[in-house]
């Protein structure tokens, strides 16, 4: 997992820290109105792809949700198999697998 530091400046956190209790209804709503510019994000890049019609239309976003930690987070992922032909075979392949070798490549 990577880790990253970011400087908030101090008077937005004051402004968050104001909000006390209502950060808790904020918060989902604001990664739940960002989640739709992610996806339509994801879907043009996969669309770059020659063969990607079944990938773009398993592009789908899970809701913001509470995390263990105290934040929030929501995501944007591939849904479901497609097919795929393997030495005259054809497979069934979870579509974020075949988004995974579009993106970084194979060993073939």
């Amino acid at each position: 997992m990577a880790n990253f530091k970011i400087n908030i400046p101090d008077d937005f956190m004051k402004k968050l820290q104001s909000l006390g209790a209502k950060l808790d209804d904020i918060a989902p709503k604001m990664i739940d109105g960002a989640l739709p510019i992610l996806e339509k994000s994801v879907k043009r890049q996969v669309s770059k792809h020659k063969v990607s019609g079944d990938l773009i239309n398993s592009v789908k976003i899970s809701n913001a949700r509470a995390a263990k930690n105290g934040g929030y987070y929501g995501s944007v992922g591939f849904a479901g198999y497609g097919t795929h032909k393997y030495k005259n075979k054809t497979q069934k392949v979870a579509n974020s697998i075949k988004a995974i070798a579009l993106e970084y490549g194979t060993s073939k």
